[in-house]
């Protein structure tokens, strides 16, 4: 990326004070160039967008699977122990 564009408009971008996932970037005020035409670079930073993108889901996805067994258990061990 540092290569594309110009580092300090990347920096402006990062939210030191995001609470979730969602908001640890900000959108940028303008729209932002690259710096040269750089195809090969510019189709490697899409290839680590795509990338990033497919692991988030991926982890979201997990995440929940482990909050649905999370709450199977708690349940299970509630009734085991007649917590409920």
């Amino acid at each position: 990326e540092s290569k594309l564009f110009n580092v300090k408009d990347l920096l402006s971008l990062d939210n030191y004070n995001g609470t979730n996932f969602y908001n640890l970037a900000l959108r940028s005020e303008r729209k932002l160039s690259p710096l040269k035409k750089d195809g090969f670079g510019l189709n490697f930073l899409y290839i680590k967008i795509a990338n990033a993108k497919t692991r988030s889901y991926g982890s979201k996805l997990f995440l929940n699977w482990l909050k649905s067994k999370a709450i199977d258990l708690i349940n299970q061990l509630k009734k085991e122990y007649e917590l409920i």
